[in-house]
């Protein structure tokens, strides 16, 4: 990793990132693509923190790591970011704009940069310092923390090393200075990012569980080591103490979380979901005939698309729950099984399983904590930061930003919105800019006569290895036309991998590129940017997906899946061989972006980009801003949001770079990243109005749901969350006289119509039920659950109102709450105490029903005039549901707030501020990249039949004075419609030519044929 450049010092335009897990690459990399000079510092030997431990991130099962890691490792020498390894910050002084950081740099004895990673000095270290870490890795002195480390380069331990000196002789490159020092450093910076992350806790401390005492309790992160084809076992699903496949495994939730005894009341928030995802992966990639059983208080999958994942595994995979929390593990005699003792409707109950996994909560380290409070900054009950209740990345003292694990636990889209909203924020105290660097480098275009192919066969660990024949495979495509060479890769995506097929070109003047891998979908542009690093077109780059569309498709059937492997790679040669370079485009961008919608986040968004030099219009459809929020007071902790919004509409109006359009509807749309072209229709009258705009941020909202149920609309005394809280401030008198309220959770959610969670309702019933028990303490208030999911800090909530008074009983789902009408025109609400297993009822003086946000009908409108992707549940589909999530599926689209799914105000905030920092970005730009993949006529055979006009969704094509059609290369999306459908075969898709699809169609013949 690079060094501070002397050069860079005592400048005060920079951002210092402290932690280089994935809040903080993800800070960095929004800062550094913007142009704005960043300094990655972390303390351990490489990047990623626990993130590159995992085996798959949930919900798609996929390693996501590698597409961070590797874009960092590809992009890091083009933009304006050192990182630095084994650097801890040691003090700052100073306030925000000009701070003062003094850096301590420990001594790393092997130089990164001429490491090769080939592991002589670890044979030749004498020391057997063996230690277990999470992981289960094994380390003598020298080690690599896991296979996906970054850099790929070996690591001293200094405690450990004795100075002998035996790896000195036998490092081949040189790499190793046992003479090395600790050194510090000082260095100006106008703001900090803290992204120092989590760690599991120690469940040592949990002695009933009997971890440490049987091998076979393990923890969460060391299954998914297990689990993983770079951990011990090879990937191979094997019982520590005996080394057999366990048939019987039980996950135990919420271990270190939700627990007062020792001090950690909060929700982990991610533990139910990894959980489901390492059980998905058991039933679906080991062995479906291995029980599952989880033992869980409540099941919190609450982000977007997590309900439909849960209920999955439960309905199609055969997992069975039990909702229960086992106070005692005991080992049995002689086998090595594990006895699990838990109370379930009043009975005392013991199993017997094979293997036991701990769904093991967060905490700060220590050394987070130490360096909050040698900061200064106010750090809550459980060590956390302490943020801002409205504002999350914001701190107790001015220019010092948190984002992700440090600030409350949360999972990978949370952290990546907030390392977005962070780097938002940061970026304020440096000076504006409006140039960014290159990410593209220029090629020389190796093309000439003689084609020279390079097949290149990801292994993926086990993923593709173990489910197609390799060694066959690539036997059998070496013999094809113009391959020179074919070669194997453990992890093709892994910046190792990358280095070799960039030297690969380079050395064998490849001018044709075959990566046989995953889904081009996540990595085609990746490679795509390593030709062009090494002087080869994009376009001479196909990436095969012999993973998703072929290894985990004939999973079972080893022989298939070769042989559709070797298919798949004979077609993409074939079309290879006929492609030619493709020609760049740049265009000028419109520094200018278009933000729908005022609510919270488009207020957000719009105030932030004009902050950031960059003009706006704001356009809200209703005549007044806040949106929903009109309707909310406080939130549950403690935020004022009228407030809020106050301030946000003084700020609209101040910001000189807004224009505000109200009672305004979009009516046209056209145009692409940088050149888009808005119709709007404006006010009661109909006034058209065009607007040029080089993004487009979507901050439309959601509606919030009228329910059908519960006699809702047909008695007054039946309501929503929002109408009591209006209640609860327009009319408390009368409020305080209540005798009984009745609350009845997931209504409108959770079900066929809306299968996701609603994620704000619980929070929001128990707000209100708070506010009651203030007004009158001697209030019954009844709330009917079927899980109650205060994610984070809202758990202190959720065990206060109980404190309080507020009873919670839960209620299938199969037979919910019936509602009936009283003659004295009180409602009674009928349910099953499913503890007692008795009928009960009660008369109330208001029913509340909890409902949820769902997509408002403008969404669909705006999808189909913009051409986006929503999901099955009508919200705004995101680029990468984990990495990207305010980035849409079309180019120069952001999303935030509950147009992209219900969230809380504060979590849209967060996403406003990131997705303007990411439309920042792209108006930072002086030029963008057109798309160079486009359609041409060919003159002679265009009989001017007008079928392109007709069938171009995006309003291309024209007829020119030269009397035939014409295409804009910078306009047109390449869908490729009007090639298909012209009828003179006039039209041609550039790099989906027809000879190359008949290439490819050959090839497939061929096989059938010969095969």
């Amino acid at each position: 990793m690079t060094e501070l450049k002397k050069n860079q010092q005592g400048s005060k335009g920079a951002v210092l990132v402290v932690g280089a897990g994935i809040a903080g690459i993800t800070a960095s990399l929004y800062l550094a693509k913007a142009g704005r000079r960043v300094i990655l510092i972390e303390k351990s030997p490489s990047l990623g923190g626990l993130m590159p431990q995992l085996d798959r991130t949930f919900p798609t099962d996929n390693c996501d790591f590698c597409t961070v890691a590797s874009q960092l490792a590809q992009e890091k020498d083009k933009l304006p970011l050192d990182i630095m390894l084994k650097t801890e910050l040691i003090s700052l002084q100073g306030v925000a704009g000009a701070f003062e950081c003094e850096l301590l740099i420990k001594a790393n004895p092997i130089d990164n940069q001429k490491c090769t990673a080939c592991g002589v000095c670890v044979s030749a270290c004498p020391r057997e310092a063996i230690s277990l870490v999470p992981g289960f890795d094994q380390r003598s002195s020298t080690c690599i923390r896991y296979p996906h480390s970054i850099p790929q380069a070996y690591v001293i331990n200094t405690d450990l090393c004795d100075q002998c000196g035996q790896c000195i002789p036998v490092c081949i490159p040189g790499a190793i200075d046992l003479t090395k020092k600790d050194e510090k450093q000082r260095v100006d910076v106008a703001s900090v990012i803290l992204a120092l992350g989590a760690e599991i806790i120690d469940v040592k401390e949990l002695q009933y569980y009997g971890y440490g005492i049987s091998p076979n309790i393990v923890t969460g992160l060391e299954l998914e080591r297990i689990l993983s084809a770079s951990g011990p076992t090879g990937g191979e699903l094997l019982r520590p103490s005996d080394g057999k496949r366990p048939e019987r495994i039980a996950w135990i939730q919420c271990v270190g979380s939700r627990n007062d005894k020792i001090g950690q009341g909060y929700c982990s928030s991610i533990c139910c979901m990894y959980a489901l995802k390492e059980i998905s992966i058991v039933k679906e990639r080991v062995s479906p005939d291995i029980e599952t059983s989880v033992f869980f208080m409540d099941m919190r999958t609450c982000g977007k698309g997590y309900e439909t994942y849960y209920q999955r595994v439960k309905n199609e995979l055969g997992v069975r729950f039990v909702r229960a929390r086992p106070h005692t593990i005991m080992e049995a005699k002689d086998s090595g099984n594990l006895i699990v003792q838990y109370m379930e409707d009043h009975d005392q109950k013991e199993e017997e399983f094979d293997l036991v996994v701990l769904s093991t909560g967060l905490k700060p380290s220590e050394s987070a904590v130490e360096l909050a409070r040698k900061l200064g900054l106010q750090l809550n009950q459980y060590s956390f930061i302490r943020s801002d209740p409205l504002v999350q990345v914001e701190t107790s003292r001015e220019g010092i930003y948190a984002c992700g694990m440090i600030e409350e636990p949360k999972d990978i889209p949370e952290t990546v919105v907030q390392a977005g909203a962070a780097a938002s924020k940061a970026a304020l105290h440096l000076p504006s800019t409006t140039a960014t660097p290159s990410l593209t480098s220029p090629t020389d275009d190796i093309v000439e006569e003689d084609i020279r192919t390079g097949i290149f066969v990801c292994a993926c660990g086990d993923e593709i290895a173990g489910r197609i024949d390799l060694a066959r495979l690539m036997d059998r495509v070496s013999e094809l036309p113009s391959v020179e060479l074919v070669r194997e890769q453990e992890f093709s995506c892994h910046n190792v991998g990358l280095e070799e097929i960039e030297r690969e070109i380079k050395e064998r003047r490849l001018n044709r590129v075959v990566v046989a891998a995953c889904s081009p979908r996540s990595y085609e542009i990746l490679f795509q940017e390593v030709a062009e690093k090494a002087g080869l077109n994009r376009h001479l780059v196909s990436v095969v997906n012999i993973r998703e569309q072929d290894a985990w498709v004939h999973s079972e059937d080893k022989e298939m899946a070769t042989k559709k492997a070797e298919i798949l790679v004979r077609m993409a040669t074939g079309a290879l061989r006929r492609k030619k370079p493709l020609t760049e485009y740049r265009k000028a961008s419109i520094p200018a972006a278009l933000v729908l919608g005022g609510g919270v986040a488009g207020m957000t968004a719009a105030v932030e980009l004009s902050k950031l030099g960059h003009s706006v219009f704001l356009v809200e459809k209703t005549g007044s801003l806040g949106g929903v929020s009109r309707s909310i007071h406080k939130t549950l902790n403690g935020g004022d949001v009228q407030a809020l919004i106050q301030h946000l509409e003084e700020m609209v109006e101040k910001e000189p770079n807004i224009e505000l359009i109200t009672q305004a509807e979009v009516v046209g749309f056209s145009g692409e990243e940088g050149s888009f072209s808005t119709e709007l229709r404006i006010g009661p009258d109909g006034e058209s109005r065009t607007i040029e705009h080089g993004v487009v941020i979507l901050a439309t909202g959601a509606d919030p749901y009228r329910p059908k149920e519960y006699m809702y609309g047909e008695s007054p005394l039946v309501i929503d969350q929002l109408e009591l809280e209006a209640q609860i401030h327009d009319r408390p008198q009368e409020v305080k006289d209540w005798d009984n309220v009745v609350m009845i959770q997931c209504v409108g959610s959770r079900n066929d119509e809306h299968p996701n969670c609603g994620r704000v309702c619980c929070q929001t019933a128990i707000n209100n039920a708070l506010k009651l028990k203030e007004l009158n303490p001697d209030m019954g208030v009844l709330v009917l659950y079927r899980d109650i999911r205060t994610y984070g800090f809202q758990e202190d909530y959720y065990r206060l109102a109980r404190e309080k008074g507020v009873i919670f009983e839960r209620y299938d789902p199969d037979d919910p709450p019936k509602v009936e009408k009283e003659s004295n025109n009180r409602v009674k609400v009928k349910f099953k105490d499913l503890i007692l297993n008795r009928d009960m009822e009660a008369g109330v003086n208001a029913l509340v029903l909890s409902t949820s946000l769902v997509a408002s009908p403008d969404t669909r409108v705006l999808s189909r005039l913009m051409g986006l992707d929503l999901t099955e549940d009508g919200f705004f589909k995101e680029s990468h549901i984990k990495l990207e999530p305010v980035v849409l599926t079309r180019p120069g689209f952001f999303v935030c707030g509950s147009a992209h799914y219900p969230k809380t105000i504060a979590e849209s905030i967060s996403q406003a501020l990131a997705a303007a920092g990411k439309a920042h970005e792209v108006l930072s730009r002086r030029a963008l990249r057109a798309n160079d993949v486009f359609a041409v006529v060919e003159r002679e055979k265009c009989a001017v039949c007008l079928t392109c006009v007709r069938v171009c969704p995006y309003d291309v094509p024209f007829i020119n004075g030269q009397g035939y059609s014409q295409i804009d290369p910078l306009k047109c999306r390449g869908c490729g419609l009007c090639a298909a459908e012209c009828p003179g075969k006039a039209i041609q898709l550039l790099n989906c030519e027809d000879d190359q699809i008949l290439a490819q169609n050959n090839a497939l013949v061929e096989v059938a044929m010969f095969d």
